[in-house]
């Protein structure tokens, strides 16, 4: 028997003493299945079970806010090709595409599937509105992948609203962009536990590697705070240089055992961080875009 896991991570908003009302509302029916037969009734872990279902890998979801995750089986009629469900509440967009973010390769075969998706041989993925849908096969095949991708087409049909990727990621320069590459990063961004809600993307100049993050904090006051801290921080790794910022209110160069070069600057209530980049100009370049694309956001 082909055995086919679909992980399912719906992330519906999810009241607790309801939890299982939306994410159940989610199941299609039996005549939405098709050619597939529901086995198993669902079972509803809550975010302190987390643990009991996906062991390890609990930590990554509730850092982005999972609720809990609703688990069923489904049957292909045809083949016997079973399919695991997991349906996981992450109780809003920014979280849903975060952890699809945090999940996906830049390497993987992109597709056409909710509010972005992605497939390898054995794998389909895709999130959607409050929803990361995860599908994973034993098999290789090419049914096993129609299967996939016909399980992932009737999940879609039923959570409403599409949902989009984050708007602060139309500030940053597309130039040399690497695909994939956008993330949101819920906790520890740049590996500092008071360093929240980042977004980054990657880009290929050449043979060097460069990494933009936008920080965003509640204020200005606290961005202030943060942004000394890390300057403290990266002082006491070695020598920084204090610089003059005509795009941003403040900022310092320091070396990286990684990136090289960082360049790190407040602009208002938010924190930029180039990696990798040498020529200040540039830098100078990148920073004021940011910032201006910041501005027209209304901040």
């Amino acid at each position: 028997m082909k055995r086919v896991i679909v992980q399912l991570y719906l992330l519906c908003a999810l009241a607790a003493a309801t939890a299982a009302g939306p994410l159940t509302g989610i199941v299609p029916s039996a005549d939405e299945l098709g050619a597939f037969d529901r086995v198993e009734e669902p079972e509803l872990f809550s975010a302190g079970r987390l643990w009991e279902y996906i062991n390890g890998a609990a930590p990554a979801y509730l850092a982005y806010g999972c609720r809990g995750v609703l688990t069923f089986v489904v049957l292909h009629s045809a083949d016997s090709t079973e399919i695991i469900v997991d349906v996981y509440d992450m109780a809003d967009t920014l979280n849903a595409f975060g952890i699809y973010s945090s999940e996906r390769s830049t390497s993987a075969e992109t597709i056409r599937m909710g509010s972005g998706g992605y497939r390898s041989a054995n794998t389909l993925n895709f999130w959607q509105n409050d929803c990361y849908i995860k599908l994973t096969s034993y098999e290789s095949t090419t049914e096993s992948a129609n299967h996939l991708s016909r399980m992932a087409a009737i999940l879609s049909e039923k959570i409403p609203q599409r949902g989009k990727k984050p708007g602060r990621f139309n500030c940053f320069p597309d130039e040399d962009r690497i695909e994939n590459s956008d993330q949101f990063i819920s906790t520890d961004v740049l590996g500092q536990e008071y360093l929240t809600r980042g977004y980054c993307r990657d880009y290929l100049t050449g043979e060097r590697k460069i990494r933009i993050f936008i920080i965003e904090s509640a204020e200005e006051e606290q961005a202030g705070r943060y942004y000394l801290q890390y300057r403290e921080l990266r002082r006491s790794l070695g020598a920084i240089e204090e610089i003059k910022c005509e795009f941003a209110d403040e900022g310092f160069n320091a070396e990286d055992s990684y990136y090289g070069s960082i360049h790190f600057a407040r602009w208002s209530r938010f924190l930029i961080a180039l990696m990798g980049i040498q020529e200040q100009q540039r830098c100078g370049s990148i920073v004021q875009q940011i910032t201006d694309s910041l501005s027209s956001q209304r901040k």
